[in-house]
């Protein structure tokens, strides 16, 4: 069905655009960025003959950092005589580089050479390189000199074999706990072993106003655990807010010596503003338990929008849903916004999975396109307790459908809590369920759940009819001739494509992402 992916202070700069203007934009290329305005090419880049990735308009890093960098903590960091990665742990060198610009000069870091052998345990966030924050409106911005041309390698596979009783869970790299502001722009981390990258320092803490975006994660692989039940992932961030995770890719993470307890991405409660968006996510074959995860009651406002979540790769067993809520918020007012995604299930867990407590609020999941083998547990399941306060469910292609599974191809906790239910595609063959996991009713035709709930009354049973062309988040663009191209209110498109001219992660081959502003969260229902 689907094409294999290939791998993949308000400081005023030259044009008068401030780092808060810039924190908005996506991929950018090595010495240009695309705004509204048209292309804006930084004067002294030009004059200086140096090729780097300008987080800063018109400003070149304050600090710059090299594979072979030698430079002292109090007098190097500069283009010239650069620091070496190790200084990011530095008292001295952090005091300088705090809330400034931190260029990652292109190559690898090999963090087993510079760093040495890590120390056994450092569960709960011990990063090997630990980046102290500047504030809210003025970041630490750690950020590549090409888009992913800056490589940090865990050398995960080189420790085990030096030491294979050594268990060890400290992430690549991560905030120093404390404080608030961390961007890590276009950075590839690869070779890690429990995490990539940990918000959640060793005093058990982290920073607000984190952001990563346009970095490339692959090749973590959690082999060392002794104790299971260890939460691993390429990114995790816990009890923090404004966390933002965008433009970046995630591929080959699992934890095979801990049952596969693993995430792609996982916040953990209680968190308020987190956001993944335009990021592509896929699962390998032999690891990768859900891709993008909100655990434990308490998320205040999350939101993935954008996405491309593949899982239909995955052979592991283990809490495999593409999207997973294990409990948002007993918040009446709380909102939660999953849309225009593409999400592919494996054949373990639905593509949304709303499980345990905390269902609280009001649930807008719309424009999505809603894929794969969702043959044991269903495809979208609000279940287990916590009735919310309405869900909102339109503009979504579901497709295709092996009978819908255990708890069917669409699933709410209620039809007293339905509140826009509209404008869907569905397979010709369709069950709905409204109840949780122990009770309910069943419906096995659209006819019966219209008759039931009074919703879906435009919703039709089509083949959304694909482009089938490209790879990724483009194979699964409507032709022409689909009859969803304006099946929705309004006369416009169903799926995730609708209105969107990127869905998943670009790393600047081709258009050039404007985010919006911060705060980034609306809700529409």
């Amino acid at each position: 069905m689907r094409k294999k992916h290939a791998p993949g202070n308000d400081r005023t700069g030259a044009l008068g655009i401030t780092r808060r203007d810039v924190l908005a934009i996506g991929a950018v290329a090595a010495t240009s960025l695309y705004l509204p305005s048209g292309l804006i090419r930084s004067a002294r880049a030009q004059s200086s003959g140096v090729q780097y990735n300008q987080t800063v308009i018109g400003q070149l890093p304050d600090f710059y950092i090299s594979p072979t960098g030698t430079g002292s903590a109090s007098a190097g960091g500069t283009a010239a005589n650069p620091w070496s990665i190790a200084m990011l742990n530095d008292a001295t060198a952090r005091s300088r580089y705090a809330g400034k610009v931190v260029g990652l000069m292109n190559g690898t870091y090999n963090l087993l050479q510079i760093l040495g052998m890590p120390v056994a345990g450092g569960w709960w966030g011990t990063n090997r390189l630990m980046v102290v924050a500047g504030t809210a409106s003025a970041p630490t911005i750690i950020v590549s000199q090409t888009p992913q041309g800056a490589v940090i390698y865990g050398a995960r596979n080189e420790i085990h074999a030096a030491n294979s009783s050594l268990d060890w869970g400290a992430s690549l790299m991560g905030p120093d706990g404390g404080g608030a502001g961390i961007t890590f722009d276009g950075i590839h981390f690869t070779a890690s072993n429990y995490r990539s990258i940990s918000n959640y320092g060793p005093d058990g803490t982290g920073v607000d106003n984190f952001t990563v975006r346009n970095c490339l994660f692959d090749d973590q692989s959690f082999i060392t655990c002794q104790t299971p039940g260890k939460n691993s992932c390429h990114f995790y961030s816990e009890g923090k807010n404004h966390i933002y995770v965008q433009n970046s890719r995630f591929v080959g993470g699992g934890a095979p010596s801990d049952q596969n307890r693993h995430a792609s991405i996982q916040f953990y409660a209680p968190t308020t503003d987190t956001l993944v968006e335009y990021c592509t996510v896929i699962a390998d074959p032999q690891g990768a338990g859900n891709l993008v995860y909100w655990k434990e009651p308490g998320h205040m406002s999350p939101v993935c929008r954008y996405c491309f979540l593949d899982r239909s790769e995955s052979a592991t067993s283990y809490m495999g849903s593409t999207i997973m809520m294990d409990g948002q918020t007993t918040s009446r007012t709380a909102s939660i916004d999953f849309h225009h995604n593409i999400m592919i299930a494996g054949s373990q867990h639905p593509n949304i999975w709303r499980s345990y407590g905390g269902n609280a609020g009001v649930w807008n999941i719309y424009n999505n396109t809603i894929l794969g083998d969702w043959s044991s547990l269903g495809n979208m399941a609000e279940m287990y307790a916590g009735s919310p306060v309405q869900t909102n469910i339109h503009h979504n292609i579901f497709w295709p459908s092996k009978g819908g599974g255990n708890y069917a191809d669409a699933a709410v906790y209620s039809t007293a809590a339905l509140g826009t239910m509209d404008y869907n595609n569905y397979p010709s063959s369709v069950s709905f369920h409204a109840g949780d996991l122990s009770s309910g009713v069943t419906y096995t035709s659209l006819a019966a759940w219209r008759s039931a709930s009074g919703a879906d009354g435009h919703s039709i049973q089509q083949n959304p009819q694909f482009v089938a062309t490209g790879s990724e988040s483009a194979y699964y663009q409507l032709a022409s001739s689909s009859p969803l191209k304006t099946l929705g209110a309004g006369g416009t498109e169903l799926g995730a494509w609708s209105g969107a001219t990127q869905v998943g992660a670009s790393f600047g081959g081709g258009t050039v992402l404007v985010l919006p502003d911060p705060p980034h969260i609306t809700s529409v229902s």
